[in-house]
C-alpha cells in the first residue's frame, strides 16, 4: 500500500507540473516550430550546412550564434534568451539546450532515420497536395491552418518562375492517418474556399494522365493537318518526325557529381517533380549526365525550384551535385550529338529491315505465300 501511495503521489506531482506548465506565446510557438523543423527527420538529413554542424551522429551542440544565421529563425528573433525560453516550453523532447544556454542540439535519444527507399516511400505516402489558397497567403498562415489538420513535418509552397505563390502546396504530415483524414474529408475550407486535396501519388498520376491527354490531342491535330498536306508522308516518316528530339531553347540541364548507385529512375523522380522530363541521359556508374525537359526555359525553372527547395545545396545520394543549364555553343553541340546518334540508329534500323526483306524475297514462295495464308 505504501508503494502504491508513493506511486500515486508521483503521478499527481507530474500531473500538477503539466497543468502548471507555462504555455508558449504565439512568437514562441513559431520559434519552436522553426527550430524543430530544422532538426526534424525531414530536414536534417538533407540540409548540408546543418549536417556539417551536427556531425555524422547528428548530436553535436550547435551554437546559437550559428543558428541565427538561418533567415526564418533570425526573422523571428535573434535574442538567445527568447529562443531558449521558447524551446524549454516545447513538449516534443526533440531539442536539448546546453547548460550555459548558448547552444542546442537534437536529443541523442531521437535516432535519425536512414534515407532508404522504404523511408522515401513512406514520406511520399504521408504527403498531400492541396490547392485553393489565396495567392497572398503567408507561410505562417498556412502553417497555422495545417496545424489544425494534424502534426505537420513540412510545407512546400509551390511558386511560379517569378517566385510568386501559385496557391498550392505539398504538405507532409507526421502520421499517415492525418494525411488520409485530410485528403478523405468531405470538405476542407480555407477562408471560405473549398480546398482541393489529393495524395502526392494521385496528384502525379493525374498530372501524368493530363499530359498524355494533351499529347494525344496534339497528335490528333497534327495528323489532321498532315492529312491536308499535299505531300503525304508514309508511316515510317511519321515515326521519324515524332521521334526527333525537342529543340526548345533552354530545356537541357547538366548535372555533375552524384552518389554511387544513382539510377536514371532516381533522377527522373527527382526532376519530374519540377518539370516534365522527356529523357535522362545517364548510365549507372557515371558521375554526370543530362536531363531533357519539355518546353523553352524549363531547365532553369527546374534548377531554380530544386535549389530553392534545398537551400542552394542539392545532394543526390549523399553527394553534393552541381546543376548547370546547357546554353549557347554547348547547347548546339549537345543537340548535334543527339541528332547524330538518332541518325545512326535510323540507318541501323533501315539496314535491319533491308536484310529482312532480302531474305523474304529469296525464300521459296516469299511474301506472296505469306499473303496467301492471311487471306
Amino acid at each position: 500500500m505504501a508503494d502504491d501511495s508513493h506511486a500515486n503521489g508521483d503521478e499527481a506531482v507530474a500531473e500538477n507540473a503539466e497543468k502548471n506548465r507555462e504555455l508558449p506565446s504565439e512568437l514562441e510557438k513559431q520559434i519552436i516550430r522553426q527550430v524543430e523543423y530544422y532538426y526534424g527527420d525531414h530536414n536534417i538529413v538533407k540540409d548540408k550546412f546543418l549536417r556539417d554542424q551536427v556531425g555524422p551522429n547528428y548530436d553535436k551542440w550547435v551554437p546559437l550564434t550559428t543558428m541565427i544565421k538561418f533567415k526564418r529563425l533570425a526573422d523571428l528573433s535573434t535574442d538567445f534568451d527568447v529562443i531558449t525560453s521558447a524551446i524549454r516550453k516545447s513538449t516534443s523532447g526533440l531539442i536539448e539546450i546546453s547548460d550555459d544556454s548558448q547552444s542546442i542540439r537534437r536529443s541523442p535519444s531521437r535516432a535519425v532515420p536512414l534515407l532508404t527507399t522504404e523511408y522515401r516511400l513512406e514520406s511520399k505516402a504521408k504527403t498531400a497536395y492541396a490547392k485553393g489558397f489565396p495567392l497572398d497567403a503567408t507561410f505562417d498562415q498556412l502553417q497555422e491552418f495545417f496545424d489544425q489538420q494534424g502534426k505537420v513535418v513540412s510545407i512546400y509552397m509551390r511558386r511560379n518562375l517569378e517566385k510568386e505563390f501559385k496557391g498550392s502546396v505539398f504538405v507532409e504530415f507526421s502520421e499517415l492517418s492525418d494525411t488520409k483524414r485530410f485528403v478523405e474529408a468531405e470538405t476542407v475550407q480555407y477562408a471560405g474556399t473549398d480546398i482541393l486535396r489529393l495524395t502526392k501519388a494521385d496528384y502525379w498520376q493525374e498530372r501524368e494522365e493530363k499530359r498524355k491527354e494533351k499529347k494525344e490531342e496534339e497528335r490528333k491535330q497534327n495528323a489532321q493537318q498532315k492529312a491536308k498536306d499535299v505531300q503525304q508522308k508514309d508511316e515510317e516518316s511519321d515515326e521519324e518526325e515524332q521521334s526527333k528530339p525537342q529543340y526548345d531553347v533552354g530545356c537541357v540541364l547538366h548535372f555533375k557529381n552524384v552518389g554511387e548507385q544513382t539510377s536514371r529512375e532516381d533522377l527522373k523522380e527527382l526532376f519530374h517533380e519540377k518539370e516534365e522530363v522527356c529523357w535522362v541521359d545517364f548510365t549507372r556508374g557515371d558521375t554526370s549526365g543530362y536531363v531533357r525537359f519539355r518546353g523553352e526555359g524549363s531547365a532553369k525553372r527546374a534548377m531554380d525550384s530544386l535549389m530553392k527547395e534545398h537551400d542552394g545545396k542539392l545532394e543526390i545520394r549523399g553527394v553534393e551535385t552541381t546543376l548547370t543549364v546547357v546554353e549557347g555553343k554547348e547547347e548546339e553541340d549537345y543537340w548535334k550529338k543527339v541528332e547524330d546518334e538518332r541518325n545512326k540508329a535510323k540507318e541501323k534500323a533501315k539496314r535491319g529491315r533491308g536484310q529482312k526483306r532480302g531474305r523474304g524475297r529469296g525464300g521459296r514462295g516469299g511474301s506472296h505465300a505469306k499473303r496467301a495464308r492471311t487471306r
